[in-house]
């Protein structure tokens, strides 16, 4: 279960991280960082967390949305902590 949660908080971590360095790097560099980079760097980490830890932790790396399923009994009770 440990490995699930650690895959679900990388991903996470990946996911946030990825357009805030695109961002900071745009401010740091003088230029903009434009709303397509922004969308496809995204869209990427996205991309590249869900083939890199899917197969761990089932891929549902919003934490809000992970916490809404399982309140609304949509989410497999075994895989979120009691």
């Amino acid at each position: 279960m440990t490995r699930r949660y650690a895959a679900e908080f990388v991903g996470t971590f990946g996911i946030v991280f990825a357009p805030v360095a695109l961002a900071t790097r745009g401010q740091l560099s003088g230029g903009e960082a434009g709303l397509m980079a922004a969308a496809w760097v995204s869209g990427l980490a996205v991309l590249v967390m869900i083939y890199a830890l899917g197969h761990i932790s089932a891929a549902h790396f919003n934490p809000a949305a992970t916490l809404g399923f399982a309140v609304g009994g949509r989410f497999p009770s075994p895989i979120m902590p009691r």
